[in-house]
């Protein structure tokens, strides 16, 4: 589905038996199921990256979708709405048992959901999907993993597949996306060596980061001038400022050979694997 409207098919509760679930699972992790980010993830997702399916570069209709580190499932259930036969994988077993159960709540059982130990090693064939999702999950793998995690899911990808990279965020900005938390983008990696794990500051990436590491690709963006980019962020309801300035500063950006998605502080990009 490619610019059409599916705002009539917005997914609702359809289980109240698994709603319950749901609800008994998010209390057990010790998570509120009414934060947007738990049991209004597919809500959310319906609202922001529907609109990026929906221009994606591709039919979602039918196709094989990867999406990797599903969290609460809200984008693999609005990507199997949209009609996508979707495989999510999370490192979090936790996450993909509320995920699955998620799902259900949503009339959304056909997804396929995965727990995989080591997202450097997945257990899929090379080519074996038509497109792969990373949404808001690259800035938060173990970093001296980051180039063989992209070159993974690229394998995965057949030729002429698409490679969406979103709402990452990126480090060129003050203020983290995700934590909100000042200046931490600017922190070293190296200081990192002197703190327990769990208390590195959380980062974004730098766009080059996102950008390259994924193999021999062609940026999707780039070859429509982001007219896709601009619809999907009119479909989320961006304001007539923002846009314009997103259409001013598209073309700038080109013009040196850097996207415009990657300069923002949640980033956007669509990749398309060259075929051999």
């Amino acid at each position: 589905m490619n610019g059409t409207d599916t705002s009539a098919r917005s997914p609702s509760v359809v289980s109240r038996e698994a709603d319950a679930r749901f609800r008994a699972l998010a209390a057990r992790w010790g998570l509120r199921p009414e934060n947007r980010w738990i049991g209004g993830s597919v809500e959310h997702a319906w609202r922001q990256t529907r609109h990026v399916f929906e221009h994606f570069g591709l039919p979602i209709e039918d196709a094989r979708v990867l999406e990797v580190g599903c969290y609460m499932g809200g984008t693999a259930t609005v990507l199997a709405t949209l009609g996508a036969r979707v495989t999510a994988v999370d490192v979090d077993p936790a996450s993909l048992e509320i995920a699955r159960v998620n799902a259900e709540r949503y009339g959304a059982s056909a997804i396929r959901f995965e727990h995989v130990t080591d997202l450097a090693h997945l257990p899929f064939r090379e080519g074996e999907f038509d497109a792969a999702v990373c949404y808001g999950v690259l800035e938060y793998v173990p970093h001296a993993k980051l180039g063989r995690i992209k070159a993974e899911v690229a394998r995965t990808v057949r030729g002429g597949g698409v490679i969406w990279v979103g709402g990452t965020s990126g480090r060129l900005w003050p203020r983290e996306v995700h934590s909100r938390r000042w200046l931490t983008n600017y922190v070293p990696r190296v200081v990192d060596s002197a703190r327990a794990p769990t208390r590195a500051p959380q980062r974004g990436l730098w766009p080059w980061e996102v950008r390259r590491g994924f193999g021999p690709c062609e940026n999707l963006d780039f070859l429509d001038r982001g007219e896709r980019f601009l619809a999907a962020a009119r479909g989320r309801g961006m304001g007539s400022a923002k846009l314009a300035a997103l259409r001013l500063g598209i073309p700038l950006g080109r013009a040196v050979g850097i996207w415009t998605g990657l300069l923002l502080p949640a980033m956007s990009v669509r990749l398309r694997k060259k075929r051999a």
